[in-house]
């Protein structure tokens, strides 16, 4: 008797792991569901009526899964982003009645079409814009059927198996003192333990805790930051354009300086309000801070981004402000080391099929990939590099010795190398072009993409831009409000309307900088060209030789000279 009901334990345990398996399974082809991008051929849209044009859409997310859209039960179902020139449209959703008669961007997406407008009005057909979609996509509920058949039968098998063992079941009960409802009870304790340990675990070894460094992402360089407040006292603050363009190892010399770049690729107003309220209580009475900023701060469009932990506290608030939601869970989630899987989930598959696509390469065993072992190289000057003839590896590699470098990318498309990257020691991006014809030809492809007489700036967004005005002044931080300007092509209305964009930051913006007692500085982007710039917004290497020693001059009479005793020591570290 004793050996049937170990039998019949055995096989209930077996169907439960079973069961489980299964079910882990469907667990992971939900979490990890593709994320799908599709260009919107020319040829594909059609005109609706008024400002509304129609483009049927076809993702290829084969039989298991499917991209959700709107439709007359759920009006937001639709997880798709528009893109005009690689800039979200929106707001997403919109009624086709809006659509056709304001425009402006509004979009929706109902089953295997779109219906859209151009942020500026004009004719999608003509090749102005390149436009673009993403989405996410959801396990199709067809391909939940087999799951639930399965689950069923293993159910009903349970079910007899543990008929079987009921009389076996009560009577270990009563011979352990433990009632039915205290088994559930225990079951439920041991279960949460084990989930709960497993979730450490995994936190603990998934989760790349902060490292701090004075390269790298913008956590790391912000932790290397509050160990070594002392070692500068002119700090940069800002998105990529300042990450891109304000370099310590070249302004240092300039100004006698000891500085550092905190900016980072993607870091607006959320994710900065984020750092200054970390930063500003520790910054030292002394140090100065270049705060830079443009027209394009106050958008929607810029987003929030895991560059940097916003928090629970400020999620509420930006909800409470009216900041538009995208990427806020996203940011929580990311950094929570129990959580981050789910933030990361789209990129762990994407990075797994890469794998299975990818030929057999013993390089790859060891751990060295081609770009790591050939290409991270210590970068040599531009100005070098636009006077030689060397091939890009050979210049890098005579460069590779100096000591204010940290590594240098090698960028490429296809077999050919387009630019260079320089990872400087002070936490800057330099960007270095060989092929400058690749560059300029990808300015042109992309084309104007600003609209309109003036910026435009949301409240909310200009509600965190004060409350960085505030947290600055009350923690009596010395702070310098820089203006930064994309390339000359973006504007659509050319020299012009580029001068009226200043015009309204320098009116508007600059005086609410100088009511709060900061100093407000722009320089003059009218010497800057298309060629100062890698792309539509980031200086490269040949216009930071004319922007740096504007920058110094504008920002000269506010920065007090470092002791130089210790100028030296923080850059060669």
């Amino acid at each position: 008797m004793q050996r049937a009901h170990k039998g019949h334990r055995w096989t209930v345990v077996s169907l439960i792991g079973l069961i489980g398996l299964v079910n882990a399974l469907l667990a992971v082809a939900i979490w990890f569901a593709p994320r799908v991008t599709n260009a919107v051929p020319t040829a594909a849209i059609m005109p609706d009526s008024g400002k509304a044009y129609l483009a049927e859409v076809h993702f290829d997310v084969g039989p298991f899964y499917t991209v959700p859209s709107d439709n007359l039960t759920t009006a937001t179902a639709s997880r798709l982003i528009l893109l005009e020139d690689a800039r979200p449209l929106g707001p997403a959703h919109s009624s086709h009645n809006d659509i056709r008669l304001t425009g402006a961007g509004r979009f929706s997406h109902w089953g295997d079409w779109i219906y859209f407008s151009s942020s500026d009005g004009s004719d999608p057909r003509s090749g102005r814009h390149v436009y673009t979609i993403e989405s996410s996509t959801a396990l199709h509920r067809l391909s939940l059927v087999p799951f639930i058949v399965f689950d069923l039968v293993i159910l009903i098998v349970l079910w007899r198996q543990l008929t079987a063992l009921t009389a076996w079941l009560r009577a270990l009960g009563n011979r352990l003192c433990i009632g039915v409802s205290q088994a559930l009870v225990w079951y439920a304790i041991c279960t949460g333990a084990c989930l709960g340990v497993a979730d450490f675990i995994y936190g603990s070894s998934a989760f790349t805790p902060v490292q701090p460094a004075p390269v790298g992402n913008l956590t790391d360089r912000a932790a290397w930051y509050r160990g070594h407040t002392a070692d500068y006292n002119l700090v940069f603050l800002g998105d990529s354009r300042t990450y891109c363009a304000m370099h310590p190892e070249l302004i240092d010399p300039l100004l006698n300086t000891s500085s550092f770049n905190l900016a980072s690729f993607a870091n607006w107003f959320p994710t900065q309000l984020a750092l200054v309220q970390d930063l500003a209580p520790i910054i030292p009475k002394g140090t100065t801070v270049v705060w830079s900023l443009g027209w394009q701060n106050f958008t929607f469009s810029t987003g929030i981004h895991h560059v940097y932990p916003i928090g629970f506290r400020n999620a509420v608030r930006y909800l409470a402000w009216g900041v538009p939601t995208k990427g806020m869970a996203d940011n929580l989630i990311y950094f929570n080391p129990a959580l981050r899987f789910l933030a990361t989930r789209g990129a762990v598959r994407q990075d797994f099929l890469d794998f299975l696509n990818r030929p057999f390469d013993w390089a790859t065993l060891s751990g060295i990939t081609q770009t790591e072992a050939a290409e991270s190289l210590p970068l040599p000057s531009s100005e070098l590099l636009e006077k030689t003839t060397l091939d890009a590896r050979d210049l890098a590699q005579i460069y590779r010795d100096l000591p204010n470098v940290h590594s240098v990318d090698l960028n490429r498309d296809g077999d050919k190398i387009t630019s260079l990257t320089v990872h400087f020691r002070r936490g800057s991006y330099y960007r270095i072009e060989v092929d400058h014809s690749f560059f300029r030809q990808k300015q042109t492809e992309r084309g104007p993409t600003v609209r309109g007489d003036q910026p435009i700036i949301e409240p909310p967004y200009w509600h965190i831009f004060e409350q960085i005005l505030s947290i600055f002044k009350a923690n009596g931080v010395d702070i310098i409000v820089n203006e930064i300007d994309e390339a000359p092509f973006v504007y659509s209305g050319g020299l012009e309307q580029r001068r009226r964009y200043h015009k309204y930051m320098r009116g508007v913006v600059a005086k609410r900088v100088q009511e709060a007692g900061f100093p407000y500085v722009s320089v003059d982007f009218e010497r800057l060209t298309d060629e100062d710039y890698f792309d539509y917004d980031h200086i490269n290497s040949r216009g930071a030789r004319t922007f740096i020693p504007m920058l110094v001059q504008k920002i000269r009479p506010y920065v007090q000279a470092y002791p130089i005793k210790t100028l030296s020591g923080p850059s060669s570290e």
